[in-house]
Formats: C-alpha cells, structure tokens, sequence
C-alpha cells in the first residue's frame, strides 16, 4: 500500500521539522541575550546622555526665560518657585487700532 508509506515518510517529516523549529527556537532563545548585551549597555548609554542633555536645555531654557522677562517687564516673576511668586507683572498695552467697516465677499 503506497499510500500507507507516504503518510509515514510526511509523518516523520513533520516531526522532525517541528523538532529542528523548537530546537532552533531554543537555541536562539537562550543565547540571544549574551549577543545583544552590548547594544543595551549602548541603549542606556544614549538614554543616559540623552536625559542629561535634556535637562542642560531645560536649565538653559528657563534661564533665556527669566532674561526675556527681565527685559520686558523690569523684573522677574516667578512660577510658584518661591522667587517672587507673589508679583503679577502685567504684560505691556499695545494700543489696538480701530478697525474700520469692510467687507469679505
């Protein structure tokens, strides 16, 4: 019965592929880590450098602020800091032109 046969031979077949899949599959698992251990020690490394310089824009930002607020109003206002928090400084008034009757057709 050749029929009998086939199903044998793609039995084994089969078998032995899902076998080579899961061996593979473990293989790969277990030592990947140790391969890419070096570029997560890179990673932290830039997220690292990154946070750092962010927080170097963020100081640099927030002093050119205070400056520019300094500049404008003749004194610096804080944010609830605790460096003047209490002063309001208002915004200089800009005098706003009538605007004169037109039409948008």
């Amino acid at each position: 019965m050749k029929l009998n046969g086939f199903i044998k031979r793609a039995f084994f077949f089969l078998a032995a592929f899902a076998l080579g899949i899961t061996a593979t599959g473990l293989l790969f698992g277990f030592t990947a880590p140790r391969w890419t251990r070096g570029h997560r020690g890179h990673k932290k490394q830039c997220v690292k450098k990154l946070k750092a310089e962010n927080e170097r824009l963020l100081t640099e930002n927030w002093e050119l602020k205070r400056e520019l607020e300094e500049h404008l109003y003749g004194e610096p206002h804080g944010h609830g800091r605790g460096d003047g928090a209490g002063t309001i400084v208002p915004p200089p008034t800009v005098p706003i032109a009538p605007v004169a009757p037109h039409n948008h057709n």
